[in-house]
């Protein structure tokens, strides 16, 4: 690992989508858990498309590129299409799946000076910025769990990956070929682990993507129902251990299974190892003694 710590990674398996149109705006706004109509040009936000039941069909981050241009980051370009497609009727509006044409890479930096010297590409947090090369430069601010001071997403051109790339190693930054410890280490779930077509987003403290006094949307019920009564049947929680990784994915609480382990992590910064996973709420408590493969470990709620 990089000392100080300047990395970066492709992130895989994330697409795009294309939303264009007059009508875009509602029609995103209309459909999905964000708010589409206060998200400015050249800002992002995270949100999802819910079924009547509450549960995830499609967890996407949106940027908006232009008035009428969206751009969608998702787990799969097709299916992603295929769930926006099916509700599309007479809006003047396009849905363009992109596939692999844009590469989606993170990079994280600790390094003061390292980041001094990016800051004329480097957008506040929740904005983006196009570079002249083709690059959109978002501010993520998602995964600065100390030491990580600077959250980067970039997309890119697949023409220009290489290039970008070279450039990233030729101002000291290391590729690496995962970054899930830092992910994990900030609390942070993803797709296909921790959201999937089985997430109510209040579960993973999706928050930040089911926007309040929006207005209506499909799965908005379920979700105000759990928003009044504070009962989702489950609990996103963040797992740390010593030792190795384990094989077991059972928490278990006073002898009982009490949670799942989704994703597992070694900890090459605090030693040990660091997980996200679900608790069922009725073993969500304070003083509850938490074990896994019959180790100890320790437990934190979002």
């Amino acid at each position: 690992m990089a000392s100080p710590l300047n990395v970066f990674s492709k992130l895989s398996p994330w697409q795009t989508v294309d939303v264009k149109g007059p009508e875009a705006r509602d029609f995103l706004h209309r459909l999905t858990s964000a708010n589409f109509k206060t998200l400015a040009v050249g800002s992002h936000t995270p949100g999802t498309l819910l079924t009547p039941t509450g549960k995830i069909s499609l967890y996407f981050k949106a940027l908006r590129l232009a008035d009428d241009h969206y751009r969608l980051v998702v787990p799969d370009a097709k299916a992603a299409f295929d769930a926006l497609e099916k509700l599309h009727f007479r809006e003047n509006l396009s849905i363009t799946p992109l596939g692999d044409e844009w590469a989606y890479l993170r990079l994280l930096a600790s390094d003061e000076k390292r980041i001094a010297k990016l800051s004329a590409v480097v957008p506040e947090p929740g904005k983006l910025k196009p570079t002249q090369d083709g690059r959109i430069v978002f501010n993520e601010n998602r995964w600065t769990s100390a030491p990580i001071k600077l959250d980067l997403g970039l997309l890119v051109p697949q023409a220009r990956i290489a290039g970008v790339v070279a450039i990233l190693r030729a101002t000291e930054f290391d590729e690496v070929p995962s970054l899930e410890e830092f992910r994990l280490r900030a609390f942070d779930p993803a797709p296909p682990s921790e959201i999937n077509e089985t997430t109510i987003p209040l579960e993973a403290s999706l928050d930040d993507a089911v926007h309040e006094n929006k207005g209506c949307y499909p799965g908005q019920e379920v979700i105000e129902r759990i928003r009044s009564m504070g009962q989702a049947p489950r609990l996103l929680v963040q797992v740390r251990g010593q030792g190795e990784v384990p094989t077991a994915r059972e928490l278990v609480a006073g002898g009982a299974a009490a949670g799942t382990l989704t994703s597992v992590s070694a900890d090459t910064i605090d030693g040990g190892w660091v997980a996200l996973g679900y608790v069922k709420r009725v073993y969500a408590k304070a003083d509850a003694a938490y074990t896994v493969a019959s180790q100890p470990v320790s437990v934190q709620l979002k």
